[in-house]
């Protein structure tokens, strides 16, 4: 990862977490809070997932309190498909070698 953007929220701006970003050669860059339209590319990813994970959930007729799981499944269907973006290869595999 060369950059994260995030908003101002102290999470983002602890001790901690600037260390790693920093050991890492982590670039940031921070958006105003409440303004997704400085972060486009992370809310169409988030819609994306959203809507994934309800098309999962109703098709398997999942109850409501079952929801995080049908998050979780889209994530693990996601990470284990091909993208064009790594010149298709699995986030996966990119990620853990």
């Amino acid at each position: 990862m060369k950059c994260l953007r995030t908003d101002n929220g102290t999470e983002y701006k602890d001790g901690e977490f600037l260390k790693f970003c920093e050991e890492y050669g982590i670039k940031r860059q921070f958006i105003v809070r409440m303004t997704p339209q400085q972060n486009g590319v992370a809310e169409r990813f988030n819609r994306t997932i959203t809507k994934t994970a309800r098309c999962l959930r109703l098709n398997v007729e999942l109850p409501k309190i079952l929801w995080a799981e049908a998050v979780n499944m889209t994530y693990y269907i996601i990470n284990r498909s091909p993208r064009v973006t790594l010149d298709g290869k699995v986030a996966e595999e990119v990620w853990i070698g």
